[in-house]
This record gives structure tokens, C-alpha cells and sequence, in this order.
């Protein structure tokens, strides 16, 4: 194009002919300027008709064979083990897809003429099977995920000191505009059992809440918490019962009920499928446990949980009355009696006593019918999560349905932490007891309580892991947490034995004179934000 308008500009304005035309002919000089302009116009139209031609080539070729991929798949996947059986059963359609599952060698693929392994994916090309690539395997890519959580998780702290566990918004020149900390209380409106039933008490509708508490030493002692809680829900609306009372734990979580025993009783815990995972033996033959309690709540209802033995039997009474026919504890498992003859009015007394074979009780629960909140206090000290996600569990939700949860307040972490439980396994093993919970009761609410990071060293994990898996379990099973570390200090220092205001005992267990009411406030306060 170039060498052409210079040979135009030659004819136009003589340059180089001798007495050629000084002034050029304007009429030649549009027509020559126009003629050259539709030949480049040309050019340029047949440039893009032959792309657009390619194009629609290329597309109609993509279509065709999305058309036969559809039609094939119509026809059904063929699928063997092993490359033989496929290798000699013929497709019905051309780009028909086939697997191989197991395979465990290699051939020379009919089309590329290459050894393949024989394990993979397929298409029928009309007159061989040829291989298309690897085969997807779900159950691998499924177990290779629980690997890596069960690994657990670096803290990005570990990684980059900079990291903080703050969420930051940052302006162009990566300042911090605003920060904040993830919150001490998450989900507290999935509490919904809890609020339903606690609004209708408060507006005389009257109705009950049953209120399991589960975890560790924690729980069980009732001054670190569990019984602070229970008296203020019991003040504010009513006392529908003592509840679980297990033989083997650290007491009622009521003080106006009394539990002592005589004679020879061995406790075993953690191992054992009872709501609170203890039982208490013996095969002393008048060997008797005792319980004391008020007037009111009057009882309604009250349940024996034992495990079964060859030969157990036992008797009770109330009152120091007459005893009761003998009661046979014989078969296996977990198994619940009603109890009959308890009074109806004055303070009260139940003994149950040994009176052949071997006996393993669990515990006693005492019902009222009263309006009002009922607390089972199901903690076992030195448990681990792990523990109770290893328990039998139908036995285990056979207790938990008797019992008839509304909600469950789940304080785990300490020991599973200070034992180095990586916190995937934490993650998993409290997803275990939500799920029993959900199956045994239904729809309890689930409100999940992360303790705060206690003075061990050493530790490979510190709390604040634990606490991150607790709150990856709450999410999964619309629950509520809350954060403990919020409630007591930033550090282990602001709250430690040796702080101006402590709120430890010893290296892992809370005070029950400051912290025990500290810990029940902070836990009503999301279930009641009124009280």
C-alpha cells in the first residue's frame, strides 16, 4: 500500500519527470485517493469474513461435540474394575464415557498408541475405548480432608509474628482504620428452646426448661459455675427439680440436697455410657447410698439409671420407711427403673442399697411438675471431649432422651488441650456429642462454652486453637458460643494465681468464690440478657 501512494503521488505531481505539472489535477488526485481506500476496505472485509468463517467453524465444531458428549452421557457411564472387563464390552455411541475403578496395572491405549494406566476415565471412540484422563475419586479426596484436619491448624501467629487474632480494616497505606476482636459471644439467637421457654414462664404461661450441663471438672464441681448458674434460673422462674444427680460426681448441684453414702463403693469414670460418664460399684452386701432433699419442689417423677450386671439386685425406700420389693438389675447396657412411693410433701430421703450380686449405678433423677428450670449437672472431672465422643452411643442417647433436654450447655477444652488433643480432633469430637444430642432429643438448643488459657506450659496448642475449633463446631451446628477468654483478661497474667484480682485456684481451675459467679453470669447473660 505504501510504494502504491508513492507512485500515485509521482503521476499526481511529476516529481522527477522533466516539464511535468507543477500544480496537481484535484479531480485525478480524489478518484486515485478513493479507488485506493475501497481496495484497503477490501482487504480488511475479507480479512474479517475469514476470521468470523474460522470462528463459526471452530463453534460449530464445539457445538457437534457437546451434542455427542450430551447423547453419550444419555446412553449411560460404563463402569467395571478392571480394564479387561471394559476393554471387552463395546460402546453403544461414539464419545460414550467409561471408568475403570481398581485397575492395578497398565496397557497401550488403543488410540495413543502409549502405555496408560489401566485405572481412569474413558470415552468410546466408535471402535476402541480410549482413556480420557485420571478417575475423581470422592472417598480419597474425602479421607485425604480428614487427614489434614485431623492435623489440626497453625495459628498464623506462628507463621508471621505480625498476626494478630484481630480482624483489621486498613486504608491505601495499610493503616488500621478500625479493629476489633472476634467476638466473646456468637449466635446467641439460635438459643431458641431456651428464650421460647424461659418468655412463656416470664409471661405466666407457665411450661418448663430442661437444661443439661456437660464437661469437665469444670462443670462438675458446682461452685466453679454450674451451681451458681442453676440457683439464679431457678430464682427468676421457678425450680422444676433437682435433675441428674450422679453417684459419682462431685455432688448435687442444688446445696439443699445432700448425697453420702456407706459402706464399700468403687467410682469409675469416663468409660462408661451414664449421662454424667460415672458409675459407682459394689458387691457389699448392704452397702447404700442416701439422698436428702426439701419439701419443695415437690416430686413428680423419679428414675434409677443403672448399668446392668449377671446378678445385681438391690432395694430402696424413702423416708427410712419400709423398703421397697427387691428391684433386679439384671441384662446389659444402660437401663433407667422408675421409682415408686416418693412423697408428696415435707423434706425427703431415698436410700438404695445393695442387696445381692453386683450393683453399678449411675445416678438418680427427681422431677417436679412444677413451672420452672430443671439443671442436670453432667460434668465429669479430668473428662476429655474425646472421651465422651468414645462412648457407646446408643446407650449414652438412651440417657439423654430420658432425661428430655431442651438445651445443653457444653463447657469442654481444658483437659483436651492441656492432654495436646490436636484441635481438629477437639473439632470432631464435640461435632460427636452435638450430633448424639440432635439424634437422642429433639432440636435442643446447643450453646458451646470455650474456656480461657490457663497457666500449663509447655503446651503445643495454646487455648485460643481450641477455642477456634469450638467456634467451627458452633457454626456447623447452629449454636451459640461463648468465649471465656472475654470475660476473665487479654493474658493469663491479668487473672492468674498471682494477679491483683485472680481468678485461677491452681494452673487450670477457676476460683469458686470470684470466678465460679463470674463464669455463671457471664453464661446467663446469653441466655437471659434481662437477668
Amino acid at each position: 500500500m505504501p510504494n502504491e501512494l508513492r507512485d500515485l503521488a509521482r503521476d499526481i505531481y511529476g516529481v522527477g519527470l522533466p516539464g511535468a505539472a507543477v500544480r496537481p489535477d484535484k479531480r485525478r488526485l480524489s478518484d486515485e485517493l478513493m479507488g485506493a481506500a475501497d481496495v484497503a476496505f477490501s482487504a480488511v472485509d475479507a480479512r474479517i469474513n475469514s476470521e468470523v468463517s474460522a470462528l463459526e467453524a471452530s463453534l460449530d465444531q464445539e457445538v457437534a461435540a457437546l451434542e455427542v458428549s450430551i447423547e453419550a452421557a444419555a446412553q449411560g457411564l460404563v463402569r467395571f474394575r478392571f480394564w479387561p472387563e471394559l476393554a471387552a464390552t463395546p460402546g453403544t455411541r461414539q464419545g460414550q464415557p467409561g471408568e475403570v475403578t481398581i485397575g492395578g496395572s497398565t496397557h497401550t491405549d488403543p488410540i495413543s498408541s502409549t502405555s496408560v494406566a489401566d485405572k481412569g476415565r474413558y470415552t468410546w471412540t466408535g471402535s476402541a475405548w480410549g482413556r480420557a484422563g485420571d478417575l475423581i475419586d470422592p472417598v480419597s479426596i474425602q479421607a485425604d480432608i480428614v487427614a489434614l484436619q485431623s492435623q489440626g491448624y497453625t495459628a498464623l501467629e506462628t507463621l508471621d509474628p505480625s498476626i494478630s487474632d484481630r480482624f483489621a480494616i486498613t486504608d491505601s497505606a495499610g493503616l488500621e482504620i478500625f479493629s476489633y476482636e472476634p467476638p466473646a459471644v456468637a449466635n446467641a439467637e439460635r438459643l431458641k428452646q431456651i428464650r421460647s421457654r424461659l418468655r412463656r414462664i416470664k409471661q405466666g404461661m407457665g411450661g418448663q426448661l430442661n437444661i443439661g450441663l456437660i464437661g469437665d471438672s469444670w462443670t462438675d464441681s458446682g461452685p466453679m459455675w454450674s451451681s451458681h448458674l442453676s440457683a439464679a434460673l431457678k430464682a427468676a422462674y421457678g425450680n422444676a427439680g433437682l435433675g441428674y444427680l450422679g453417684f459419682g460426681s462431685g455432688g448435687a448441684i442444688d446445696g439443699t440436697y445432700t448425697s453420702t453414702e456407706t459402706g464399700t463403693w468403687v467410682v469409675t469414670n469416663y468409660l462408661n455410657p451414664t449421662p454424667d460418664t460415672s458409675i459407682f460399684t459394689s458387691s457389699t452386701v448392704g452397702s447404700r447410698r442416701r439422698v436428702t432433699g426439701p419439701a419443695a419442689p415437690v416430686i413428680s417423677a423419679a428414675k434409677l439409671f443403672y448399668m446392668a450386671s449377671a446378678d445385681g439386685v438391690v432395694r430402696y425406700r424413702w423416708n427410712d420407711g419400709t423398703w421397697a420389693a427387691n428391684l433386679s438389675l439384671a441384662g446389659t447396657g444402660l437401663k433407667i427403673a422408675a421409682l415408686t412411693g416418693f412423697p408428696t410433701s415435707g423434706a425427703w430421703s431415698f436410700d438404695v442399697e445393695v442387696v445381692s450380686g453386683t450393683v453399678i449405678l449411675g445416678g438418680v433423677e427427681f422431677q417436679s411438675a412444677a413451672t420452672g428450670v430443671r439443671v442436670h449437672k453432667l460434668g465429669k472431672a479430668g473428662s476429655t471431649a474425646k472421651q465422651w465422643a468414645a462412648l457407646d452411643g446408643a446407650q449414652w442417647k438412651a440417657g439423654m432422651t430420658s432425661l428430655g433436654l431442651h438445651a445443653a450447655v457444653i463447657l469442654h477444652g481444658t483437659n483436651d488441650n492441656g492432654l495436646a488433643f490436636t484441635p481438629g480432633q477437639f473439632r470432631s469430637d464435640l461435632n460427636q456429642i452435638a450430633d448424639r444430642l440432635k439424634s437422642a432429643v429433639n432440636t435442643p438448643d446447643l450453646f458451646f462454652v470455650a474456656p480461657f488459657e490457663n497457666m500449663l506450659t509447655g503446651k503445643p496448642y495454646p487455648m485460643r486453637d481450641h477455642a477456634r475449633a469450638m467456634r467451627g463446631v458452633a457454626d456447623e451446628q447452629w449454636g451459640a458460643m461463648l468465649n471465656l477468654q472475654h470475660v476473665v483478661g487479654r493474658s493469663v497474667s491479668d487473672y492468674d494465681t498471682n494477679a491483683a484480682f485472680p481468678l485461677m485456684q491452681d494452673a487450670v481451675h477457676p476460683t469458686t468464690d470470684y470466678c465460679g459467679p463470674l463464669i455463671a453470669d457471664a453464661v446467663l447473660r446469653v441466655i437471659d440478657p434481662s437477668l
